[in-house]
């Protein structure tokens, strides 16, 4: 009887702090959705921050594979296969990994900005069917947080571009979208009450001064303008790095203070205060050309009807080449066909002419009669001698001469 009561009793025990368990990790849970002594891990590709207060940063929670945070909360690289969760600290570890939240500690918070904004772009359908695209301004008060706290360390920024003079006098429109990297997360979203306009407005002004000596065609065919097959791509990695103001270490053997520097890494030592990352935090690592066209008016009209006369005058410059292949063609036929005509007639004199006065060892007089007659309008040949011999007529094949008569 009593071990019936013991295993009863020991039953309710166990169920109870079963069922107080997983009411302590379902409240954990509901805290780190209110950020109150917990938070939840930051999505892939993404960075948040821990505050205290309203606005003093404590500390940066990321999950960007291949980057991490230093001591002075700048990203750097590190190794794509480590476990991001291992980062959030020993004592994190377990709850990130089986319940995807972190401890934060009391008086602190997740910092979220309600009237974050941002730029966006999107594929429509343009007049002409062909795919066209447009930035839409978006804001976190759109969105489904009411407001962001979990900011991309990449994101792209598309910049409209209107009006760009080209070389020749020419103006051109477009759209180009700049991948971008947020590598000191504080500055990039606390520095400037507008970094977006700032950014755009910087970029664009760079990107202006390049193409101004650029040729529309050149242009037109390119879209990713960080590629190496860009027109002028090592001027357009020059321009690209001094907006930039930060030095990428690009040397493998480079050490700093005894450890070496991993290709890639961002020298934060190297850095121009008036260059994108001086201002923002951050830096662009690709551009692409996703629209280009001429803007409409008298140059866009030129510009067509002188591609057009250029094909036309193409044509007639082709049909004249073909025309005048196919009269050589014809004169070298008809050269050849005379050739032919004038060595048979040769070989006839020789045969006729030539070997019955001259017999077995031509006289060199003879060839040369015979050479003359084949290419002369001579009809008929008198062969004679330094003998009394009569002299004797010798007609010429047809096709050779108007009826003169030759003596020799």
């Amino acid at each position: 009887m009593l071990t019936l009561v013991f295993v009863f009793w020991l039953l309710v025990v166990s169920a109870f702090f079963l069922l107080a368990g997983y009411g302590m990790l379902v409240g954990i849970q509901n805290l780190a959705k209110r950020n109150k002594f917990f938070t939840s891990v930051p999505r892939p590709g993404t960075f948040a921050f821990v505050v205290a207060g309203e606005n003093e940063v404590v500390r940066i929670l990321e999950n960007v594979v291949g980057w991490k945070t230093n001591e002075d909360q700048l990203f750097v690289l590190s190794n794509p296969k480590e476990d991001k969760m291992k980062s959030f600290g020993w004592a994190d570890y377990w709850l990130a990994k089986k319940l995807g939240v972190v401890w934060i500690g009391p008086f602190k918070t997740i910092k979220k900005i309600d009237k974050w904004k941002w730029s966006e772009f999107k594929q429509t359908a343009g007049k002409d069917g062909k795919p066209k695209y447009e930035v839409i301004l978006r804001d976190a008060k759109e969105s489904e947080e009411k407001g962001m706290n979990n900011f991309f360390f990449q994101f792209p920024y598309p910049v409209v571009l209107s009006g760009v003079e080209l070389n020749g006098n020419i103006q051109a429109n477009g759209l180009i979208v700049f991948t971008v990297l947020h590598l000191n997360p504080k500055r990039a979203v606390f520095l400037n009450k507008d970094p977006v306009d700032l950014f755009t407005a910087m970029a664009s002004s760079a990107i202006r001064a390049w193409m101004s000596d650029k040729e529309f065609d050149a242009l037109k065919k390119v879209t990713v303008l960080s590629d190496n097959n860009a027109p002028d791509a090592e001027k357009f990695w020059e321009m690209l790095n001094n907006l930039n103001g930060l030095e990428i270490n690009q040397n493998p053997d480079l050490e700093v203070n005894g450890d070496k520097v991993p290709r890639g890494q961002p020298l934060y030592n190297k850095v121009e205060l008036r260059g994108l990352y001086g201002k923002l935090g951050m830096i662009i690592v690709r551009a692409e050309l996703v629209q280009f066209d001429i803007e409409e008016g008298e140059a866009s009209k030129a510009i067509e009807a002188n591609k057009i006369a250029a094909l036309k005058g193409q044509a007639k410059v082709t049909e004249a080449e073909k025309d005048a292949e196919a009269v050589v063609a014809k004169a070298m036929g008809a050269a050849k066909a005379m050739d032919a005509e004038r060595e048979a007639r040769a070989q006839w004199v020789k045969e006729t002419i030539v070997g019955p006065t001259g017999g077995f060892g031509v006289h060199v007089a003879d060839v040369l009669v015979a050479e003359q007659i084949a290419g002369s309008n001579v009809t008929t040949y008198v062969a004679g001698s330094r003998s009394k011999t009569p002299k004797a007529l010798i007609a010429i094949p047809p096709g050779g001469g108007k009826g003169k008569k030759s003596e020799e």
